[in-house]
């Protein structure tokens, strides 16, 4: 005998329903920017300010489609520990001199594309893009893709 389908959310199991979703709010995945928020307060909160009039270079992340883990062996190779199950997002880290909008135009332009993850897989540069000293943006830059990895995501950098 079939059980007829009834709306869960009427009578004395809408308690229980209510913290059944609310549980699977929790657990779901964190969004990509605000993992990248928190990720980039880690590093920053671990080098010095930026000298006023210095030279500034900025850290960037592009958030990158999912099938970049299935066409590019590179990128699995540089993310051994990344597991597939978990869902975390993909990304490139980055640094340049320029605002991170426009050097993901030059990404996205075959401009400057390096191995071309952000020209082909770049869906959307992440807000949280952070102003560093020009002596210490590739140390940075390797800081957050490290961190981003031991947040569970893979990470493409350099």
């Amino acid at each position: 005998m079939a059980v007829p389908l009834i709306p869960i959310a009427i009578g004395a199991g809408a308690a229980a329903t209510y913290a059944a979703i609310e549980l699977i709010r929790r657990r779901r995945a964190q969004p990509a920017t605000q993992l990248v928020r928190e990720a980039i307060d880690s590093v920053l909160s671990r080098y010095p300010a930026v000298p006023p009039g210095g030279r500034e270079r900025n850290l960037y992340v592009v958030l990158l489609d999912r099938s970049v883990w299935r066409e590019k062996a590179k990128f699995r190779e540089k993310n051994p520990h990344y597991r597939e199950e978990n869902r975390k997002p993909f990304f490139y880290v980055g640094e340049t001199g320029l605002k991170p909008e426009r050097r993901f135009k030059r990404h996205k332009r075959n401009y400057q594309a390096g191995r071309g993850f952000v020209r082909d897989f770049g869906k959307r540069p992440l807000v949280g893009s952070a102003s560093v000293s020009a002596d210490q943006a590739k140390g940075m830059e390797k800081a957050l893709a490290r961190e981003l990895q031991a947040r569970d995501c893979g990470v493409w950098w350099g």
